[in-house]
């Protein structure tokens, strides 16, 4: 329903800010902060993509989304935060670079987390929902909208990481699927702006 996806959108958005607060109060000592120097992620990409880090502690979103009168099924639907035995919450996405994912609208409909040490899994992305279908988004289409009908061209890249290498280069036309294979509803999206599309695969 439409009040039900109203909803989840805002609790995204407070999640995304809490994210992107987080990352930005790191002191420079801080592993992340070396892990964005190294992969080259520059201080315009970070707040031009609102990258964001989701801290160790097992439940401050929780709390956060608490304090904005966020309702705790929302926050569970969208997998940002979990139920735990006891039946309390717990945050799902703990010690990882966070990347939102923006509609075309810029509302945020989900993130990806990217651990930073080593470990498994390396992604984890939010789980389906009202707002947010992997099949039929993509990472950075937002962004790149414009670019891609200037250019009439779309370049396809697989992960986060992939999208912000090329755009951080000037390639702005670039948007990066969600962990899956390039689906008949994502060319349909894409074919909005071009009918040129280029996969670039690892």
């Amino acid at each position: 329903s439409y009040d039900l996806k109203k909803q989840m959108y805002r609790a995204n958005k407070f999640a995304a800010v809490f994210y992107h607060q987080k990352l930005k109060s790191l002191s420079g000592q801080h592993k992340l902060k070396s892990y964005l120097e190294k992969r080259n992620l520059s201080q315009e990409l970070v707040e031009e993509f609102r990258l964001g880090f989701a801290p160790e502690n097992w439940d401050e979103l929780t709390k956060y989304l608490a304090s904005k009168k966020v309702p705790e099924n929302i926050s569970e639907k969208l997998g940002l935060i979990r139920r735990n035995k006891k039946g309390g919450y717990f945050d799902l996405f703990r010690d990882r670079l966070m990347f939102p994912i923006f509609a075309i609208d810029s509302e945020v409909i989900g993130f990806g987390g990217r651990i930073i040490d080593q470990g498994q899994p390396k992604y984890i992305n939010s789980m389906e929902s009202d707002v947010f279908k992997k099949g039929k988004s993509f990472y950075g289409l937002d962004k790149a909208a414009k670019f891609i009908r200037s250019e009439d061209k779309v370049f396809v890249v697989e992960g986060y990481m992939d999208l912000l290498a090329l755009y951080g280069r000037g390639v702005k036309n670039v948007v990066a699927t969600l962990g899956t294979a390039l689906t008949p509803d994502q060319v349909k999206l894409l074919k909005r702006w071009t009918g040129n599309i280029g996969l670039i695969c690892d």
